[in-house]
């Protein structure tokens, strides 16, 4: 018998799912006109959590809209949407688009196929709450990112597995939207630097 995945963690996560049009996009345009627009995004999102977290009209506007959405550790503080696109911001600042790209793939659809697997069908429990099964489904649907990418094999791997374990490890005060595309980027970066 599965499990019962909530409509809101299930919204979320299509959202999610739905931010690798920002990879895609940056794989279409130019590397300044990705961070453009997530720049002008990402000052928007934080105008707007200003807003909620400060104003009583910001806080009953977003709650209308989103608030069954947040979870309840992000009541009082920013959402996983202003990290993403903060981590979005650095990953395609720091890395060449054929790392940013994959890096920001696995941010979208890796984490969330870790969380609607293992919400679902999990049984074999990590710490934190996490899954063996979502770890793995995780793991398959980065691999299978990094398959059209001219990256070596070596490189390709250690990029699937470091954001399997970047969505696993519990990072405490970093969000995971950040963790996942840097930590997997920069391993990535660093085999490539070592001719692997």
């Amino acid at each position: 018998m599965s499990h019962v995945l909530l409509p809101a963690e299930r919204n979320r996560k299509l959202i999610h799912i739905g931010s690798g049009a920002i990879a895609l996009g940056y794989a279409l345009t130019s590397r300044g006109t990705t961070l453009a627009v997530l720049a002008i995004l990402l000052a928007l999102m934080i105008l707007a959590e200003a807003a909620r977290l400060v104003t009583p009209w910001g806080a009953r506007t977003y709650n209308r809209f989103f608030g069954l959405m947040t979870r309840p550790e992000e009541s009082r503080a920013l959402t996983g949407a202003s990290f993403l696109l903060a981590g979005a911001v650095l990953t395609v600042v720091v890395f060449p688009a054929v790392i940013a790209i994959p890096a920001l793939l696995f941010m979208s659809w890796g984490d969330a196929a870790a969380a609607l697997v293992g919400q679902k069908y999990g049984r074999l429990k990590w710490a934190q709450g996490k899954t063996v099964e979502g770890s793995l489904a995780c793991l398959v649907v980065c691999l299978l990112i990094v398959v059209p990418f001219e990256l070596s094999l070596a490189v390709k791997l250690s990029g699937a597995v470091a954001a399997t374990i970047a969505e696993l490890l519990p990072w405490g005060f970093l969000n995971d939207n950040l963790a996942v595309p840097l930590f997997s980027g920069g391993v990535m970066l660093t085999m490539m630097a070592t001719g692997l």
